[in-house]
């Protein structure tokens, strides 16, 4: 059965627990993606001794910034798989 307001509108009778729920249970409520902080990248380095270089290491580094790969993190990265100070044992250049 529809009713006709003032305004000449045709409303629709609704079911009584639909009218009493909160407009708070309407709202969508959404997370914002967070940054993929979990992107590694391939880096392959290369120990010298007496002027002669060793056989090359594999090691995958994650990022710690948005704009690359910085040398800091290799060090970091070498830093926790070796323990601390074996990367303070070379001098390091990057390419």
């Amino acid at each position: 059965m529809a009713t006709t307001n003032l305004r000449g509108k045709t409303e629709l009778p609704m079911n009584k627990r639909y009218q009493e729920t909160s407009p708070d249970r309407t709202l969508v409520w959404f997370e914002r993606k967070k940054p993929n902080n979990d992107q590694k990248v391939p880096v392959v380095y290369y120990l010298s001794r007496n002027g002669h270089l060793e056989h090359p290491h594999f090691l995958e580094v994650p990022l710690s910034s948005p704009q690359g790969l910085f040398l800091k993190d290799v060090i970091n990265k070498l830093n926790t798989l070796r323990g601390d100070g074996m990367a303070n044992k070379f001098s390091w250049s990057s390419k």
